[in-house]
């Protein structure tokens, strides 16, 4: 943006004072001629006023190069004096085609990853290092576009007020076609960056549920070993945290303010969500509920460091419910009805992950019969 105030300062010094404002607003957006959008021709790049061949009045250029562009109103090639074209063609484009690059491939699954890097098996240090090899492949490189997309539009905008609203405001016609380019290229900027930040989140949760659904056995929550640790998370854990660790780490060294907290909103919503759904593919006994709680630990843990509020609460409600698959069948209904004020309807999903709902009983009554309308109408009775 030197380049363009040093340009436009010497337009206001070597043009004829009627010419002066036309002249600034050239070198920062060209204008495409009122005759040409009367004939019908404003279509895509000359819409928002910039002509595809990046000459003024033209609606004649050739296909756009850069994948949405010609939508948000910029066209690829560039004239070599204007600079929203520049930037267009920059910052729009080289934001979308990291979208390209924010995908999930074979070769970059963390199973794949694992093998690849000589690990034979999960640890922590493994874990980390495998996740911060993913995060860096396929999240950080999308991360970096938007954050430096985000940067220059901020520049852009502080350059525009300070050199070239002041040269073009003595024409009432120019500051309005110069201001409305800025709106749009401002609009296009913003639409792309939020969708290579949701890319990157959609990408991220594809790997998370990839890796819980391939890492995590049966056998981990229905264990048969007397000698089972309880200190340890399963090898699905250490890797589902060192993931968010990972892309926490590549969040807050790429991204500020809005986008970093929106950013890590959204992961920390959809990782409660996933750990819910994956809860609900299980069966556990006594000694696998106390794993999967030892599980959902670290993941709150790791969550919390988002910073985000609402993640102390949706995790700790998750932590609630792992309480019924791990308290005695006995004490249920305290708790149900307590700390967790759940219908019995909807408790009864995650009693009936328990290993013992079909043959555990309360007060002669089997755990489905306790918690249906007629069992809880008849034990109400029975305190009576």
């Amino acid at each position: 943006m030197a380049w363009n105030a040093e340009a436009t300062a010497r337009a206001l010094k070597l043009s004829a004072p009627p010419q002066a404002a036309r002249n600034c607003r050239m070198l920062f957006h060209h204008l495409v001629a009122a005759a040409a959008a009367a004939a019908g021709g404003t279509t895509g790049a000359a819409a928002a006023g910039i002509s595809a061949d990046g000459g003024e009045g033209s609606t004649s250029g050739g296909g756009s190069g850069v994948p949405g562009a010609a939508g948000a109103g910029f066209a690829p090639t560039a004239h070599p004096g204007c600079l929203l074209e520049h930037l267009a063609r920059h910052i729009i484009g080289g934001v979308e085609f990291s979208l390209e690059m924010c995908s999930v491939g074979g070769g970059s699954s963390l199973g794949g990853l694992l093998s690849k890097m000589g690990f034979s098996s999960v640890s922590r240090a493994s874990a980390s290092q495998v996740a911060g090899a993913f995060v860096g492949d396929k999240i950080r490189k999308a991360l970096e576009a938007a954050h430096v997309a985000t940067q220059v539009m901020a520049a852009l905008q502080s350059h525009y007020s300070g050199t070239v609203a002041p040269a073009v405001s003595g024409s009432v016609a120019e500051l309005s076609s110069a201001s409305s380019a800025l709106l749009a290229l401002i609009r296009a900027s913003e639409d792309s960056i939020t969708a290579v930040l949701s890319k990157s989140v959609d990408t991220f949760m594809t790997q998370m549920e990839r890796v819980l659904t391939s890492e995590q056995r049966r056998s981990d929550f229905t264990p048969r070993d007397d000698t089972l640790s309880f200190d340890k998370p399963t090898a699905a854990c250490l890797l589902g945290t060192a993931l968010l660790a990972a892309l926490q780490d590549a969040a807050i060294a790429t991204l500020e303010g809005p986008n970093r907290q929106q950013f890590l909103a959204e992961v920390t919503c959809r990782s409660h969500q996933l750990l819910l759904a994956h809860m609900m593919r299980y069966t556990y006994s006594p000694a696998g509920a106390l794993k999967w709680k030892k599980d959902v630990n670290e993941y709150a843990e790791v969550l919390a460091s988002f910073g985000v509020p609402s993640a102390a609460e949706d995790m700790g409600h998750l932590l609630q419910l792992v309480n019924v698959l791990v308290v005695a069948p006995e004490s249920l209904l305290g708790l149900v009805n307590g700390s967790l004020r759940m219908a019995h309807r909807d408790a009864l999903q995650f009693i009936a992950l328990r290993e013992d709902f079909k043959t555990a009983k309360v007060d002669g009554k089997t755990l489905l019969q306790l918690f249906s309308a007629e069992g809880m109408e008849r034990h109400i009775g029975q305190q009576r």
